[in-house]
């Protein structure tokens, strides 16, 4: 039995480790955006994105032992915040009227999925749920590499829509240490 405990503590430093490592890369991208950006409704949102990321590193190393669900609701409602930021503040001019609503579409399902997410983290069907949103952030970003003329404007801006992808990706790898450790 402490064999199989061992093992499943070092998979869970291993994921930990991920988990925090892709959130530092988006709180980095996301920092340099904020001193480069002088357009008030992303500034808006990259502010957003670096509490959230902030947020999810606490909790990820702050609160992993605990059993509660209390603050990781939280966590995850900040993320449905963000969600719904991007997709109010989404700038559209200049860009297809079909990918701007689409885009905007996507946001506001990857908002509900997060609600529902939070309201369901404990159930073991959940995971499924974190993969739709990951499925979705990565929707979101083809779209603004395609239809939106902003991003492509430089190379730093096409990294930028990927902060929701890396968001998306430590949730799933948080979530799997999760039910693992719960299953323990």
């Amino acid at each position: 039995m402490n064999n199989e405990s061992t093992g499943v503590n070092k998979k869970i430093g291993v994921g930990l480790f991920f988990q925090v490592l892709l959130l530092v890369v988006a709180l980095v991208l996301t920092i340099v955006a904020i001193v480069k950006s002088r357009d008030v409704n992303r500034l808006i949102i990259y502010i957003g994105q670096a509490v959230t990321c902030a947020l999810f590193i606490f909790y990820f190393v702050c609160h992993l032992k605990k059993s509660t669900t209390k603050h990781f609701k939280w966590t995850i409602y900040s993320y449905a915040v963000l969600e719904a930021l991007r997709a109010s503040l989404l700038h559209t001019e200049n860009v297809p009227a079909v990918a701007g609503y689409l885009a905007r579409f996507i946001l506001i399902a990857a908002t509900c999925t997060c609600i529902l997410f939070a309201d369901r983290c404990d159930e073991p069907g959940s995971i499924k749920m974190v993969y739709g949103i990951l499925v979705l952030e990565i929707i979101v970003y083809a779209i603004f590499l395609i239809a939106f003329p902003g991003v492509l404007l430089g190379n730093f801006n096409r990294f930028l829509p990927f902060v929701g992808v890396l968001i998306a990706g430590s949730l799933i790898l948080f979530q799997k240490t999760r039910i693992k450790q719960m299953n323990s």
